[in-house]
């Protein structure tokens, strides 16, 4: 999982459900406001904790996860229907879209797959 410290965890919480796909998964109470969402497809989570996040320079190698996609043009096209401003890059033979996520932290969904990464519900 990737956990993020943010000060508004529902507005990147809906980020993640709405634009990734993410579901909510049950959270223990750990005395600090937050979410814990997840893709049953990708086995990964996200972890969303309230608190005040660390600032960093937005550059494009700053935090980061990637996930890959069988439908490219289908993830592009959601990207550009919400106004999200996106990179279309080739990285070593593989088509990347680079985008930020409420956090500034760098989403990459790749064209090439593996077992282990298949995006294969993305909404």
């Amino acid at each position: 999982h990737r956990s993020f410290v943010c000060t508004h965890v529902e507005n990147v919480a809906s980020f993640y459900r709405d634009v990734l796909g993410f579901q909510s998964s049950p959270r223990p109470d750990l005395g600090v406001p937050g979410f814990w969402l997840k893709r049953m497809d990708l086995s990964f989570q996200i972890h969303l904790v309230e608190g005040t996040a660390p600032t960093r320079k937005q550059n494009w190698t700053s935090l980061s996860f990637s996930m890959g996609a069988r439908e490219l043009k289908r993830c592009e096209a959601m990207l550009r229907s919400r106004g999200l401003c996106y990179r279309k890059r080739s990285v070593e033979g593989r088509v990347q879209l680079q985008f930020r996520d409420p956090l500034k932290n760098l989403v990459v969904i790749s064209s090439k797959l593996n077992s282990k990464q298949e995006f294969s519900n993305f909404t």
